[in-house]
């Protein structure tokens, strides 16, 4: 270690050019650019200035940064034991200098610059890995800007973490592109209804917790099928949707969906099993082609069996008429019973 410090009247300042600390895990944090600094030691309880650059591995940080009174990580519960990756760490605090010290005392703020992090243990519900970022963090949010893996899937990620006091204030941004295999590892499969690459963004706010995350998906890389109308996008035909998707122990939820495209939309809900079969479907406000205006409630009744009621003021069905009236191919095809109302 290299130390030096000054004693001018009342004030005191010290500086550490080098030097190193050690995590209970026997790993060394080195220190660098420090400095402690009391501007008025005349009363009990002067108030100090510390500021350090540290670097090391993640997990040794995560330790040190976690200790009493700061507590970094605790408030997302992440365990430091267990992480990868590196970590440069600046780090300034203010805090009085006395025996007992609560830790609403100590301001603090950090900046970490994270390269191929990975965490043992879900954080946030959700496996990261590989993550290069960098974070922003103080006793009352956490910021993290960068790139990484969310339960194997490439991301990038906009994350701001409310540590205390309002959490409306919480908000989660990622952006992904999903395949099939991707949807399916996320617990979002919507089995032969929708199939191809999707870009997709997914917040979290204040609605997540009772209403699921939102998702903001381009879906002009994939093909929409919807076999019980005749209707299919193929590839390459530009579409959007937003929707919010809750997770449930029998399936997806899909609620707030809403799609547009050229010539064709739909907005309603839809109701998916884990296997990624459609239980239940209700789209109003559903054109396909120009002049459509119909609704559709569909309801699986038994394996690959539905009944469907469409009911509209236009639709052009020359399509549908072409599903009635066509065999199915194999015995695994869907069986689509209709009720009809035109008005």
């Amino acid at each position: 270690a290299s130390l030096h410090g000054k004693l001018r009247g009342i004030s005191f300042e010290a500086k550490l050019d080098r030097g190193k600390a050690v995590s209970k895990y026997g790993g060394t944090v080195q220190l660098s650019k420090a400095q402690f600094n009391i501007d008025d030691f005349r009363f009990p309880g002067p108030k100090a200035k510390i500021s350090l650059t540290a670097k090391g591995k993640a997990d040794d940080v995560g330790e040190i940064a976690n200790r009493e009174p700061v507590r970094a990580l605790s408030f997302a519960k992440i365990e430091p034991r267990g992480l990868s990756g590196s970590v440069l760490a600046s780090v300034a605090l203010s805090l009085p200098l006395k025996p007992k010290l609560d830790a609403g005392e100590v301001d603090w703020k950090a900046g970490l610059d994270i390269a191929k992090f990975s965490s043992p243990k879900p954080i946030d519900g959700r496996k990261i890995t590989n993550a290069t970022a960098e974070i922003a963090i103080n006793p009352n949010v956490m910021t993290i800007d960068g790139k990484g893996e969310i339960d194997g899937i490439k991301a990038d990620l906009d994350i701001s973490l409310p540590i205390k006091g309002n959490s409306k204030a919480r908000t989660v941004a990622v952006k992904l592109v999903l395949n099939d295999k991707d949807r399916d590892k996320l617990g979002i499969d919507f089995g032969d209804f929708l199939t191809g690459p999707i870009s997709v963004e997914i917040e979290q706010d204040a609605r997540s917790a009772k209403n699921g995350d939102l998702y903001k998906v381009d879906l002009s890389r994939a093909e929409i099928n919807l076999d019980f109308l005749g209707w299919k996008k193929s590839k390459g035909v530009a579409a959007s949707a937003r929707m919010r998707l809750i997770t449930t122990s029998k399936g997806t939820k899909v609620r707030d969906f809403s799609m547009a495209g050229d010539g064709f939309g739909a907005k309603g809900r839809v109701d998916i099993s884990n296997s990624g079969e459609i239980t239940r479907l209700n789209l109003s406000n559903i054109f396909l082609k120009k002049g459509d205006s119909i609704a559709v409630n569909a309801v699986l009744r038994s394996e690959r069996t539905y009944d469907i009621n469409v009911d509209g003021k236009a639709f052009d069905a020359r399509s549908l008429i072409y599903v009635l009236t066509e065999r199915p191919n194999s015995a695994a095809d869907a069986n689509y019973r209709y009720k009809i109302k035109a008005s």
